[in-house]
């Protein structure tokens, strides 16, 4: 799925974008629609970096999702109509939350997820729903995946939230776009750590695109991307 806009392939995004994503040493993000390891400190990290955001996503990606995310609006990218598969996640939803009726679920599904069939009607509903919606903000937007996005996003995001995780060898199918040699991309900040339940090694990094931010005007995200480390942030 390629997000074009009306006029033909995307030229800018005038959104405030950032890639967030968790790879191994070898760029592996999933394997058969699923994440390939588990991680409870980054998926804390994730959440916390997210949390009260609009998030971008592709169409696999969300029905990969075991539920909504909390507290986030979803912007799903699909050529496909939603009533073609929406409807299934919907009823796998509802009887894995126990609620029975799916209304309940299909409520919930009107008020935090909205379906795009391209770039153009994305930024439109990003921009309607941060006016709109109480506790959604538009400052900072995270494209969650999948890895289409963020080959189409690459080179139109100002920052990459990335957590190298590492596994070793594994088996993968989606890998997130390799940026090494891209000059416009700068380290922020890195933070070391280790998950030990899982016994996995993790590198949290943010990077900024030095051709559409500078590292003073990523202030917002940096200060985030402490927070969400555990780190105490002065005001």
């Amino acid at each position: 799925m390629h997000p074009e806009t009306e006029k033909g392939l995307i030229t800018s995004v005038p959104i405030p974008l950032a890639l967030i994503a968790a790879c191994n040493e070898d760029r592996v993000i999933g394997y058969r629609q699923k994440i390939p390891w588990r991680s409870a400190k980054d998926f804390r990290f994730f959440r916390a970096m997210t949390e009260g955001s609009i998030c971008w996503m592709g169409k696999n990606t969300f029905l990969s999702l075991p539920k909504l995310l909390p507290n986030r609006f979803h912007v799903v990218f699909s050529r496909t109509p939603k009533e073609l598969w929406l409807a299934d996640w919907v009823g796998r939803y509802s009887v894995e939350k126990g609620e029975g009726p799916l209304k309940v679920a299909k409520d919930e599904i009107e008020s935090h997820v909205t379906v795009v069939d391209g770039l153009a009607q994305a930024i439109r509903v990003t921009q309607k729903k941060a006016q709109e919606v109480p506790g959604f903000s538009s400052d900072i937007v995270y494209c969650i995946g999948g890895a289409e996005l963020y080959r189409q996003f690459l080179a139109f995001s100002r920052w990459i939230v990335l957590t190298r995780i590492k596994t070793g060898p594994i088996a993968g199918d989606a890998f997130f776009p390799d940026f090494s040699g891209h000059a416009q991309w700068n380290l922020l900040m890195q933070h070391y750590d280790f998950d030990e339940q899982s016994k996995l090694s993790l590198e949290f990094n943010l990077y900024y695109n030095k051709e559409l931010t500078t590292s003073q005007d990523s202030q917002s995200i940096l200060n985030r991307f402490q927070k969400a480390l555990g780190f105490e942030v002065l005001a």
